[in-house]
């Protein structure tokens, strides 16, 4: 069903996808440097966040692309359709009551979590947080419509759209922390605005018939439980699983945000490289779910035991790039113009 040539034309994609969404929180941290070590703290508070409900979202569509998958693989196409709106209105609706949620409990919640932090680094990260929830429910939807994609062994479409989302952003960044010297909270707009923008291109290439999942009468939405139920039970355990180190990572910031901001700093940017470190590892799992589903579906229940060599090349990955960020770690820090040797020091332990 899927050559090794396949599969590398979906690998690939995938994985420059995987590392250009890690790059928007990046490319907020790094243009945001020149507002400080507070704005560039509170950035980095609010981005572990933000990682941690991007891999949840992923993870939990990913229990929607294995419906969709098993149904393509079984040709069910107008099941597949069904079940792909099931999917995203269920991910959008989490996403917006998450929303709701944290916009009304936005600085309690983060006094909760780093009231050991100075007051300048917690006013700068409820003025990021602020903006970036109202953002949630595109990322779900553009995360859903990536999936469906995905299933449909189209990766490229995702990957471009990754690239032109950077560059709203920067060029977003520049015009808001730059030109109208918003600082955090220009940062969180401008991601705001290439998330939205997003979004909307990827619903509007889903309705294309010529898919093999397409989306038609959008707004037309009847609720199908048993669908939900199997999108549920199969993509929160996946997405509790998967957010389980991002947690650890967030509980560790909690812990350092009473260090204060020199470290808080420091640690922002030694995670924003190691982000990363398993991208690449995140993209080959993903792509998994659409081979091994589409195997499944089809009744080729042992072509799925045979491990594709693309897939056993998934370790060396994270080998090489550590291998990278190891020799050129100060290069790669010396983005960050904020940062004077102390915090170089901080940063290499």
């Amino acid at each position: 069903m899927f050559s090794n040539r396949d599969l590398l034309k979906m690998i690939l994609p995938s994985i420059i996808q995987q590392v250009l969404a890690i790059t928007v929180s990046t490319a907020d941290s790094i243009m945001v440097a020149s507002a400080g070590e507070a704005a560039v703290s509170g950035v980095s508070l609010v981005g572990t966040l933000d990682s941690l409900l991007i891999i949840a979202f992923s993870s939990l569509v990913s229990g929607g692309a294995v419906i969709v998958s098993h149904t393509l693989g079984n040709r069910n196409e107008k099941l597949a359709r069904e079940c792909a709106k099931q999917l995203i209105y269920v991910a959008t609706g989490i996403a917006l009551f998450l929303t709701i949620v944290m916009s009304i409990f936005c600085m309690p919640m983060l006094s909760l979590l780093y009231g050991n932090a100075e007051q300048d680094v917690l006013f700068n990260a409820n003025s990021y947080l602020r903006i970036m929830v109202l953002s949630f429910p595109f990322l779900a939807l553009y995360n859903s419509c990536e999936a469906l994609f995905r299933v449909m062994g189209n990766t490229m479409i995702s990957m471009i759209l990754s690239f032109i989302m950077n560059a709203i952003n920067i060029a977003g960044n520049a015009l808001f922390i730059f030109g109208f010297e918003m600082g955090t909270a220009g940062a969180a707009l401008a991601t705001l605005i290439s998330r939205i923008l997003c979004s909307v291109i990827m619903i509007l290439l889903l309705h294309n018939r010529k898919n093999d999942v397409y989306i038609e009468n959008l707004f037309s939405y009847r609720p199908d439980f048993n669908v939900i139920k199997k999108i549920l039970h199969i993509g929160v355990p996946h997405g509790l699983e998967s957010s389980m180190f991002q947690f650890g990572r967030l509980v560790t910031q909690v812990l350092i945000s009473s260090m204060g901001t020199a470290s808080i700093a420091a640690n922002s940017v030694a995670n924003t490289l190691a982000n990363y470190l398993y991208m690449p590892s995140n993209a080959i799992q993903n792509c998994a779910v659409t081979v091994v589903g589409r195997c499944v579906g089809a009744g080729e229940k042992n072509r799925q035991k045979n491990i594709p060599k693309p897939y056993c090349c998934g370790p060396m990955y994270p080998c090489g790039q550590f291998r990278f960020c190891c020799l050129y770690w100060q290069a790669l820090s010396s983005v960050y113009t904020i940062y004077q040797k102390r915090e170089l020091c901080l940063l290499c332990s």
